[in-house]
């Protein structure tokens, strides 16, 4: 039975929801602790309370947490419940990863089933996995709303766009920050996208079925035009007006006299990608018009792009075009868009063409990834090599090397660093190659072969520039005239330390210190064969005086330099600072030289102050309240601190002293090394598999040395199957050679299929054997075959109505029927893996009194126990009809099984059907020959007369001129209204709203009789 989502939804809330609680405990704080601040904050708010999403019991949302492909469908099925009372029940098991016992069984199966999944959309297949625990992407949630609105006939002109593009055009994803993920969804993705989904579908019921996208709205003109009127290819290429007219049609109010409208939008757009355009229309003094709801006409001089009535552009090919608007016979301006078509190549630049010799200065190069018109593609991510026929790459070591392989590109770029060489006046060539998108092994090439780009570096002769001054510190006490040192460099064009010369340089130093030995000014050279190139000298604080003291210094034909230190009255010290030592950074990868900190203390106002020499210091490492006591040491050396370790992540430096300062505190992050091995996560020990199904996932995660994860795209990972018991080999990623390369995604982890033979008693030994082309350890993990036992029975009933004509109020609802619905019933056997699983098992069935007509099963001796034989697919599916009104549940009993006894139950609430006649009531039930009524000669009995269903069942409010003939079968009684003494009556009337009618029975004679209603 369709059930199409306008007729449902003039109601919008006709039930509850179902919540997905075994991802996100079911709750609404009052306030998420946080959602502060995250662009999707207010729809996050309104889907809690909708109750369509959910937080965690902790309080948290976890916006920033990756989302699932169940998931997402199950917040979605949510969303559609919300307007259409649609309950998340599964009919069949249609994936084979999605077994009776998931969590989202019923979200899917009842999605698959009213066709919001439409599995080559998706790239799964009915019978095959529908990989429930992927990344939910936007086409997933795409592909689910345009399935939807296609199932219930409600899916307006897509002008041939795929699912993803006429999602976007129509603003599904509008909202999402241009810094997010544009092909996954996380949780607040997700929210706005879901938000975005509610409003569109709100919109459609408000225009009557209609959406944008060149249809009408609700097929009415207005105004004497039709809205909507031109939809997009109804025309030739070159003149196409594209999404038709805004719905409405109105033309009022009129463009004014002398109006302008002016048309803009990005001028460059990836292929499939939207773009939202801005109108404005202003009137003959320049000022902004308001043109209300007149027609907007656009042409963008194609077939292969189209913009929206609300005025987003897409197109499905790359190119330029040329979009102009009309509004009411004003034309616009005619904006030019670029669409940028699939990576095809790559472009480099260099900061700058020219090195300075000495091998100290560098140069960042940056590749483009373009497509075949040169124009940048900024949704590209994979890798690309770089080469250097001088080899002077800088790797991440800082290390040169002519050759680096697997380098990122993100957002469609990438960069590398080289150093200058000793060569004066050589080329360096760098080359970037063998270009390869995220998630394929393949290279992108071109009509002239593999894709690449070169740019040249040229080394030149280093020029005296400017001067530097690198003061010792930043302030200078002033209690007493106190010394502080500076340094003074000429460097060259490239900001490094000048090789050749000598260049005299005067210093001058003013304000509140004096130059030592206490003169305003004096003049050192530098150069003449110093190997530092540097100049030290000294400067004085005035005692007392405080204030900033300037350090000046100038040489012919150089640039000058000028430096502050603050001269500081200064207290005692309150508190101790960490600072990372310069030679040093506060990043550094796991096993590395590690990061150095040095200690300082200072005063209230956070001036330096100098600390006893017999002060100690004690250096402890934590991670949130935990301290670290293993995997990262800290070492105190002469007032610093060198952190080091070989665990990843980010920690806080905590450092006391002996004099009891205020402790000191920093944080540094330790990184995961280069990738060395990696290790099969999944499985993660010996798997067995049931013989009925044979196929699993294997995934790899790339590691460091010290077994931290490494977060490196496009890393080739050997699986192999390099042991195996039995005839067959195993089928990995689709080969039976045993052996498959698969690339790692962003994360580091690679995956690919594995596919066992289906025999018993087989197993396979599979593993890792090589990583980027280099053979590793294999840890082996054990895949075998097993023979499936029932371990457990599911029972499962659903209404299905096809008994009595009733309405389908309760269709498909597990928990509730109307009495006279037909009730399906599904008893399961399955094994611990959740597989249905059946040797021929005998089951008993216990029908409880709300339950009868069963069909296809055997009765016993008993009137309610029943017995059948479980099909070989493990699963019993019949039959019975809800019956008695109240709460009842249906047990099953598998007697086949040795040595246990497998029993399953389940509910369900049975609610009166509609009032169909009358039957009279005493204490103990309808008065009938198993309970005739007890009566004493001339002594009225209170009886009660109430409406019933077609199973006997008091209905609470009965039809309006139900009349009913009162009859004690030809008995000679009296029935009376109201009292004992009232008016005799044969019949009476039930009207809207009644549900029990008082009557009285009398009789001249004693005896038990039967009452009827008619």
């Amino acid at each position: 039975m369709k059930r199409t989502m306008i007729s449902l939804a003039t109601v919008l809330a006709l039930t509850g929801t179902v919540a997905p609680s075994a991802f996100a405990a079911t709750s609404y704080p009052s306030s998420y602790k946080d959602i502060a601040g995250s662009f999707a904050q207010q729809d996050i708010v309104a889907l809690s309370q909708k109750g369509i999403m959910h937080g965690y019991s902790d309080g948290t949302f976890r916006p920033s947490q990756i989302i699932s492909r169940g998931q997402f469908l199950a917040y979605f099925f949510n969303l559609i419940s919300t307007f259409t009372g649609v309950k998340p029940v599964a009919h069949a098991q249609y994936y084979a990863d999605i077994p009776p016992r998931n969590w989202d069984y019923n979200y899917v199966g009842a999605a698959q089933a009213y066709g919001w999944i439409v599995p080559s959309w998706i790239g799964v297949k009915v019978g095959g996995h529908f990989n429930e625990n992927y990344r939910a992407s936007w086409g997933d949630a795409a592909s689910f709303v345009v399935g939807m609105l296609k199932s219930d006939q409600l899916m307006p002109n897509m002008h041939g766009l795929a699912p993803l593009a006429w999602a976007k055009a129509n603003g599904l994803f509008s909202g999402i920050p241009l810094l997010e993920n544009h092909v996954y969804l996380d949780r607040a993705s997700a929210a706005v996208v879901l938000m975005n989904i509610y409003n569109y579908i709100q919109k459609l019921q408000n225009s009557g079925g209609s959406t944008s996208g060149g249809s009408t709205s609700g097929g009415s003109t207005s105004g004497g035009s039709t809205s909507g009127g031109s939809t997009s290819g109804g025309s030739t290429s070159g003149g196409s007006t594209s999404g038709g007219s805004t719905s409405g049609g109105s033309t009022t109010p009129a463009a004014p006299q002398g109006a302008t409208l002016t048309l803009s939008g990005n001028p460059l757009i990836q292929s499939n990608a939207t773009d939202q355009l801005t109108l404005v229309m202003k009137d003959g003094s320049g000022n902004v018009f308001n043109y209300g709801t007149a027609a907007v006409t656009y042409a963008t001089g194609s077939n292969n792009a189209f913009v929206s009535p609300t005025g987003v552009l897409v197109a499905t090919q790359p190119g330029t075009y040329q979009i102009t608007a009309t509004v009411d016979g004003v034309k616009s301006n005619t904006l030019a868009v670029t669409v940028v078509g699939p990576a095809a190549g790559v472009q480099l630049a260099a900061a700058t063409n020219s090195l300075v010799v000495g091998g100290s200065a560098t140069d960042l190069i940056t590749a483009t990834i373009v497509d075949a018109g040169g124009n940048p593609v900024t949704n590209f991510n994979g890798t690309l090599e770089f080469r250097d026929t001088m080899g002077q790459l800088l790797n991440a070591s800082g290390v040169t090397t002519n050759d680096l392989t697997g380098v990122q590109v993100v957002n469609g770029k990438a960069t590398v660093s080289i150093r200058s060489t000793n060569q004066l006046g050589s080329t360096d060539t760098i080359t970037a190659t063998n270009i390869i998108p995220a998630g394929s092994s393949t290279v992108i090439t071109t009509p002239g072969g593999v894709a690449s780009a070169n740019v040249t570096v040229t080394q030149v002769q280093q020029q005296a520039s400017s001067i530097k001054i690198t003061p010792a510190s930043n302030s200078v006490e002033n209690n007493i005239s106190t010394e502080d040192g500076f340094s003074i460099q000429v460097v060259d064009q490239s900001g490094q330390p000048i090789m050749m010369g000598s260049y005299p340089l005067t210093i001058t130093v003013s304000g509140a210190g004096t130059l030592d030995p206490g003169t305003p000014t004096s003049t050192y050279y530098v150069g003449n064969g110093n190997a530092a190139n540097e100049v030290m000298g000294n400067i004085w604080s005035k005692q007392g005086v405080a204030g900033p003291i300037t350090i000046q210094v100038s040489s012919p034909g150089l640039q000058a330099a000028t430096a502050t230190v603050q001269s500081v009255t200064v207290g005692a010290p309150t508190a101790l600072r960490l600072n990372v030592d310069p030679t040093s950074n506060s990043t550094f990868a796991a096993g590395g030289s590690g990061s150095l900190f040095d200690i300082s203390a200072v005063d209230a106002n956070n001036n330096p102050v100098s600390e006893s020499s017999s002060t100690t210091y004690t250096a402890t490492i934590w991670q949130g309240a935990n301290q670290v006591t293993s995997g990262v040491t800290a070492q105190v050396v002469q007032g610093k601190v060198l952190v080091s370790g070989t665990v990843a992540g980010t920690y806080t430096l905590k450092v006391a002293s002996s004099d009891n300062l205020t402790a000191g505190m920093t944080t540094f992050t330790i990184t995961a090394g280069a990738s060395t091995k990696a290790v099969l996560t999944q499985p993660s020990g010996s798997l067995t598999m049931p013989i009925t199904s044979d196929t699993t996932t294997l995934q790899a995660q790339l590691e460091d040395a010290y077994g931290n994860p490494v977060d490196q795209a496009g890393v080739p990972i050997e699986f192999v199957d390099y042991i195996h018991a039995g005839s067959d080999a195993a089928t990995i990623g689709g080969s039976t050679t045993g052996t498959v390369t698969a690339l790692t995604n962003g994360n580091g982890i690679a995956s690919t299929t594995f596919v066992g033979t289906q025999k018993l008693g087989d197993a396979w030994t599979v593993g890792v054997d090589k990583v980027n082309n280099v053979s590793v350890p294999v840890v082996p993990t054990m895949i075998s075959m097993v023979q499936e036992v029932p371990t457990s029975l599911q029972v499962a009933l659903q209404d299905v109505v096809t008994y009595g004509g009733n309405s389908a109020q309760y269709l498909h609802s597990t928990s509730y029927a109307q009495s006279g619905d037909s009730v399906q019933v599904s008893i399961s056997a399955l094994d611990a893996y959740g597989h249905p699983s059946s040797n021929g098992d005998t089951l008993q069935i216990t029908l409880p009194s709300g339950f009868t007509n069963p069909t296809g099963l055997t009765q016993t001796a008993t009137n309610n126990v029943y017995t059948a034989v479980l099909p070989s697919n493990g699963t019993l599916t019949f039959t019975v009809q809800a019956a008695q009104a109240g709460t009842f549940a249906i047990q099953a009993q598998d007697l086949s099984v040795p040595g246990q006894s497998l029993t399953g139950t389940q509910s369900m609430t049975i609610v009166p059907g509609t009032a169909v006649k009358a039957a009279l009531f005493d204490a103990a039930g309808e008065i009938t020959t198993s309970n005739p009524l007890a009566v004493t000669s001339n002594v009225p009995v209170q009886v009660w007369l109430k409406p019933i269903d077609s199973q006997g069942n008091p209905v609470n409010e009965g039809p309006n001129g139900m009349n009913v003939t009162l009859s004690d079968n030809g008995a000679n009684g009296q029935f009376r209204l109201d009292s004992p003494s009232g008016v005799n009556v044969t019949s009476v009337q039930i009207t809207a709203g009644e549900s029990v009618i008082p009557v009285y029975y009398v009789n001249a004679n004693t005896g038990n009789y039967v009452l009827t209603a008619n």
